[in-house]
Order: structure tokens, then sequence, then C-alpha cells
């Protein structure tokens, strides 16, 4: 994240930018900014300098507040910050009342935040006893080592990619009236979820009320994580703002009750599904969920879906859900953590609560917390299978299943173990709608389903063995038919013919052949074959489609019969795009991405 403006205010109060001779002292303000300007750097003056003038200039002990602005090099210059830091300590009776410090608002055009080079700023809270506030931005060489202090009640730090000697620094700190810790945690490759995990058992701040953890690019994790941790019963606000909090993130706040109790839950800048905030809304608690993004980089797995056969999804939980009159999709999955819950035990509960006999669609989602439940056996996969055979005369209206919504924060798609679904299909004969995502394990069985119009397979790489299921299928209803091919050497071009024939199926007007690291080949070869005579979408989307595949399609006749061409995620070219778009259907040409110069070296959006 960068940041454009300077802070308006510090600690409750506004901020008067002090300058020599642009802006100097003003008995009307107690708080002020120091910086140096590039002008000021051309002529050799530093930011000790000014702060020295301003002492000068000032009614030091009028001063409540300081904000140390930009210094001269602030990319790799860590002896200025030292520098400053004891110019700061060595005024300390110069500034008997001051009671807020936020060192380095520095803006993006002045220096990107993760260039601002830090140092050691313990020395300032012993110089200060009286201090309330203190913030920091950027924490390359940042330590707040042994820190100790009797009166601070706000510590802000900001950065993007906050490291983990830091959280050490500050989750070992004595501070015992802390009411507000602000944490930009920035991406993964810093701090992780388990470093938080002594703040999350509640007993190092005991007077702590708001919890920030934002700029997070693992926004769900910490969601998911922190929805049932102690520390949640005794604040009253929690802070996940200017992230990347989904709906898998998301669901999980949903379900807690603790989180239900705070007085304010801060999202805002979000990526979450409008009915999610919808469900929030419902719920009638103080919920920011402003600036929502629209990101055509996430992946498909980022999040969970968030609708089934066409109607939305609600996430069932005994403590909060209940029986909805309103919803006849419902997603069941093991919340986090999960206290040895079983799905199982989910779903018999959720058979007792609701009227079953209005249910049309079912989700499965996420069966445990631990990678090792979804990696290693299906036992629990057979377990879940069973309970749905053995609930089909409780559910007769069962239209639509999907198995396995499961994030990339629950699992990797490419971990995620199956098991034979057969039964699911003779137990079901009215189901029109069945998808599944995960391959390690899935058997379909020899398939015969006199109702199925739709069929979902979200893989990282089809096991040919499961499309010859496919192909060899009885399913004379299927409209649409929806394979992730994956990477590698497991599903090509080759081994669609049977389908390209365009008689297995009679009734598709579906094909998406997605996540394809071979789509070139693909639409090479599908171009001018019979099925495409009776399609009315075809979706090659989130492959690794180039110019190659894009001339096959432009130079086919009956490509321009499609209603609707999805190229989402590709490798076309601008020329190529412009001459794409001459077409004349719906046609998705976003989520462009730049061509390495070699087919083998594109990616397909979903590779984990």
């Amino acid at each position: 994240m960068q940041i454009y403006q300077h802070k308006s205010e510090l600690n409750g109060q506004p901020i008067r930018d002090w300058h020599p001779e642009k802006g100097g002292y003003s008995p009307e303000y107690l708080v002020y900014r120091v910086r140096v300007s590039p002008e000021d750097i051309a002529s050799g003056h530093q930011w000790a300098d000014q702060f020295a003038a301003f002492l000068e200039s000032a009614e030091t002990d009028q001063v409540t507040g300081l904000v140390v602005g930009a210094w001269s090099d602030a990319f790799d210059d860590t002896d200025e910050v030292d520098t400053i830091v004891q110019a700061l300590v060595d005024a300390c009776n110069r500034l008997p009342n001051l009671n807020a410090i936020f060192f380095g608002d520095i803006i993006a055009e002045e220096c990107e935040m993760a260039w601002i080079h830090l140092s050691n700023l313990a020395p300032l809270f012993s110089a200060y006893p009286g201090l309330t506030y203190f913030g920091a931005r950027g924490g390359y060489g940042l330590r707040l080592e042994m820190l100790h202090h009797e009166q601070l009640q706000t510590l802000v730090i900001e950065d993007n990619e906050l490291g983990p000697e830091v959280v050490e620094d500050v989750l070992a700190a004595h501070l015992p009236v802390l009411k507000h810790l602000e944490l930009w945690l920035g991406d993964d490759g810093g701090v992780q979820v388990d470093d938080l995990e002594p703040l999350f058992m509640g007993d190092l701040f005991p007077c702590l009320k708001y919890l920030g953890l934002r700029n997070s690019d693992f926004a769900d994790d910490v969601a998911m994580t922190i929805a049932n941790a102690p520390i949640i019963e005794r604040l009253d606000e929690l802070d996940l703002s200017l992230g990347q909090l989904s709906d898998g993130g998301a669901a999980a706040l949903l379900e807690s009750p603790a989180v239900m109790r705070l007085a304010k839950l801060n999202l805002h800048h979000h990526y979450c599904s409008e009915d999610m905030v919808k469900q929030f809304e419902a719920l009638g608690i103080a919920v920011d969920f402003r600036y929502p993004k629209v990101d055509y980089m996430r992946l498909p797995t980022d999040s969970h879906k968030r609708e089934l056969n066409g109607q939305p999804i609600q996430e069932w939980n005994p403590e909060t859900s209940g029986d909805s009159s309103t919803y006849s999709i419902y997603r069941l999955r093991v919340p986090y953590p999960d206290n040895g819950e079983r799905w199982v035990d989910r779903f018999a509960a959720f058979l007792e609560a609701v009227d079953t006999e209005q249910v049309a669609g079912l989700v499965v989602g996420a069966w445990s917390n631990q990678w090792h439940d979804f990696a290693e056996g299906s036992e629990q996969v057979d377990a879940i299978v069973e309970a749905l055979v053995g609930a089909r005369d409780r559910l007769p209206n069962l239209h639509a299943i999907f198995f396995g919504d499961v994030t990339m924060a629950e699992c990797d798609m490419s971990m995620t173990t199956m098991s034979d679904m057969s039964p699911l299909f003779s137990a079901y004969p009215q189901l029109t709608y069945f998808g599944v995502r995960g391959m390690i394990g899935l058997h379909l069985g020899v398939l015969r389903h006199e109702q199925l119009r739709t069929l979902v397979i979200e893989s990282k790489d089809m096991d040919r063995r499961v499309l010859q299921e496919v192909m060899t299928a009885h399913l004379p209803k299927l409209e649409h038919l929806e394979l992730w091919l994956g990477a590698g050497n497991f599903c090509k071009a080759d081994d669609l013919k049977p389908l390209f024939a365009g008689d297995m199926f009679p009734q598709l007007k579906y094909l998406g052949l997605r996540n394809s690291s071979h789509t070139d080949e693909i639409a090479v070869a599908l171009a001018n074959t019979p099925i495409i005579e009776s399609l009315d979408v075809l979706d090659l989307s989130l492959g690794t489609l180039g110019h190659q595949g894009a001339a096959a399609l432009l130079e086919s006749p009956a490509i321009a019969q499609l209603k609707k061409l999805n190229l989402y995620h590709h490798y076309c070219s601008n020329e190529m795009i412009e001459q794409l778009q001459t077409l004349d259907m719906e046609i998705n040409l976003d989520g462009a991405k730049e061509d390495p110069g070699g087919y083998n070296e594109r990616y397909m959006a979903v590779w984990e």
C-alpha cells in the first residue's frame, strides 16, 4: 500500500507543518510536523537542523506532539535515523509535555513505505516517560527492544511487510495501560499468523480495547484465527481494514459469537461479495464495509462460492444462522478453530435445525483446519459422503451439491483429497447440479444420471482416469460441462477428441475447458470441431491462451455463432485483443498477462 497524504492529526490533535520559512510556530497548535523538503536537501539541510531551529522558535513546553517527517535519505541511511533519535532524546527536557510521537510520516512521492529505513527507536520511550501515543511507519531495520512503558496507551506500526522480530519486540513489551494496538502486517513474507498467537491469547495487554491487524495480504488467515480467540472477548473494536479480506475470512467472523459482541468491526477496503456484506448488515452491528474492491487477478479459489445453481448461499452456523426461510442453499464447514468438531456432526445439527424439505442445495466446505487432514487420506471425505447418502430421505428436494468449497487459505487445491463421489449420484436421482474441487483420489464411477444438467470439476491437475469417467458418462440432459484441466501432461487436446465430436452430450450449451496449461493447443484443436456448432458459451478462461490459440479462434467460422466467449486470464498481445474484440458476441478479455516469451513459461491461474 502506498501513502499519498501526510497525517492531518495526531492523538486527536490537528498537526501543523513547521518550516522556518514556510510555516513557523503558532501557539494555536500543540502538534507539529518537522521534515525536510527536496529544496532543503539540495541546500544541504538535514532533519536535525530543522529540529534545532524548531526548538529555538517554539514554546516547547506547550508542544504535546511531534511528527517526524521526511529526512534527507529515508531509503538506506540508518545513521541519519540514529541522529534523529538522539536529537529527540537530547531535547527531552525542552519538551516536558510531549505525549505523542509519530516517526516516519513519509508519503509515496518522498519514499515508498517498503523502502523506509528505520533503526532502534527504544531510546525514545526511556526519554519520554509521559508518552501516551507512539507510532512509526516503515519496518526495515525497526526495533523496539526492551519496550517497558507505564503510560503508553497507543502503539501504531505501519509497514508493508512487518518483520517477525518487530512483532517479538511488541509481544515482549510491558505496556500495562495499552488500549490501542495497530500493526500493519503487509504480506506473509514477514510476520505470519502463528507469530501473533501469544497476542490472540488475550493476556498480554489487559487494558486493550482496539486491535488493528491491518494492510494484510493474508487477512483471511488472520480473521479465521482470531474469530474465536480469547482476545476478542475483551475488545471493543477489531480492525482488519486495508487488507485482502474475502468471503472466507468474513464468514469466520460471521460465525463467531464473540465477534458479534464487538462495538465496531472495521473491514473497509475488502474483497467480500455483496451477499456477505448483506449478511453482516442484517445483524445490526457496526461494520465498516466501505471501499469494496474488485481484483481481477484474485483467484476463483481465493474466496468461497457466493451462489450455487443460480441461488445465493447461506453460511450455516448452529449459533448464528439457524433456519432461514429466505435461503434454500446452505454451506456447511468446520469453523476455525474446530475444537475437535467434525463436519458430519455439524451436518447432523443442521438436519435437526432446518426445514430439510426446503433445502435445494448443499455446499460442503472445509472439513478440517489442518492441511494434513485434507492431504493425508480420504476417511473424512468418505464419512461426509456416507452422511449425505444417509440423509437422502430427509432432503427430498436437494437438487445441487458442491463438494469441496475449500479456499486457498484453508488448503491448496492441489492438496485437497477427495474420494468416490458415485454414491451421491445414486442417492440423489433428482440432482441437476454437481460440482467438486480437488482431484487426489476422486472417482465418479460409472456415471449415469438422467437429470444432471451441470457438472463442474475444479482441479489443478485433471486425472486422465477422471476425464475418461466423464467421457463415458450417460448424462442425456447435461447442459453445462466445466472441467479445470490443469498442468503437465495429464489432459491435453487429444484426450478431449471424443468430446469435440459433439454427440456425447446432445443438450450441451456451455463448455468450459478452464485453468489449462495447454489452452493454445486446445483452442487450435477445438476451433473447427462439430461441438462448437451447438454451443452458446465457450469458456477457455484461467489458462494460457496466447497468439496461436486466439488466431485459431478468429479464423474459425463456427466460433462466430457463439453468444459468449470467456478468455479471462490470457497471454494475448494488445493487437490480438483488438482483433478479438471485433467478434460479434459477448467476450471477456480481462486479466491480460504479459507473455514471458515462451509457451512453457506461461502459468494458468490456479496452479497450487
